[in-house]
């Protein structure tokens, strides 16, 4: 990331690593640039990656926005299917 401060995937990967070892405040912030590098069609699993940081936040309806962009990009089962289980947790 020094080398490549805008590397989308680098971001996206360092979140992932960074999530794993319990860092989510520090992976949500590199989901947050990775999305922002990439707007206004950023990579639909950045997406889906920050809803799955969203949901257990307390953050639902942050985290259906997300689905809701990463399905208007890119339609797929597992993701309506997280949907349709934050909905009807929410409730």
């Amino acid at each position: 990331l020094e080398q490549l401060p805008d590397d989308q995937l680098a971001r996206m990967f360092l979140a992932l690593v960074l999530a794993r070892v319990g860092r989510a405040d520090e992976a949500m912030s590199q989901l947050d640039r990775a999305i922002a590098l990439c707007e206004p069609r950023p990579d639909p699993q950045a997406l889906a990656f920050r809803a799955e940081l969203r949901a257990p936040r307390g953050e639902v309806g942050a985290a259906i926005e997300d689905l809701d962009r990463a399905l208007a990009l890119r339609p797929e089962a597992r993701l309506h299917f997280f949907r349709g289980c934050l909905l009807y947790t929410s409730d």
